[in-house]
């Protein structure tokens, strides 16, 4: 991707109101096409871009920061070959010289895709546990590709405040909804 089209996506820089929140940008055109391929087409080289498009986007973080992916269901990693979320935490953590670590575990394999808001929130908070193998962190990054409603973000954020994480930070690929959560 060439330097004019990273500046064009990211020139509107987290636009959201809400705070610990930030995105890339909606899900549309070249963003969304570039994310598509990634998660579903297994580009996987497109990593290094949304890691960049991501470094543009957030603001300085503490050293101590973990980067945590949401945990993608083992179904997809299947069938795409690769846990999508975990490599471009992976990409940012070396980008941003901060540790990558998986807190949470996912418990199921149900897709959220075709839920409506009220689906999704009772699926978001059964579908993750804590990572009880390792040490809490105070400041966290909690990264997905695309958020809808924010339900998954939600309940991941609640399982890792109620195991004493102090300060965590969400950042997505791109948000599907007009208002970015």
């Amino acid at each position: 991707m060439c330097r004019r089209c990273i500046f064009n996506i990211t020139e509107h820089k987290n636009c959201s109101p809400q705070k610990d929140f930030y995105s890339v940008g909606r899900r549309r055109g070249v963003l969304k096409q570039l994310t598509d391929d990634y998660k579903f087409n297994s580009e996987r080289a497109a990593a290094t871009i949304l890691a960049e498009l991501f470094d543009a986007i957030l603001p300085e973080l503490p050293a101590d920061t973990v980067i945590t992916p949401i945990p993608t269901a083992s179904a997809h990693v299947r069938q795409y070959g690769f846990d999508h979320t975990k490599l471009l935490a992976k990409k940012l953590a070396k980008r941003r010289k901060l540790k990558v670590a998986s807190l949470l575990i996912r418990t199921n394999n149900q897709a959220q895709h075709f839920l409506k808001k009220a689906e999704r929130e009772e699926a978001a908070r059964t579908a993750f546990r804590l990572n009880k193998n390792l040490a809490m962190p105070t400041n966290v990054l909690l990264i997905d590709d695309v958020v809808t409603t924010g339900a998954t973000l939600r309940a991941a954020r609640d399982i890792l405040k109620t195991a004493g994480v102090k300060n965590i930070k969400n950042a997505v690929v791109c948000y599907q909804n007009k208002n970015g959560v």
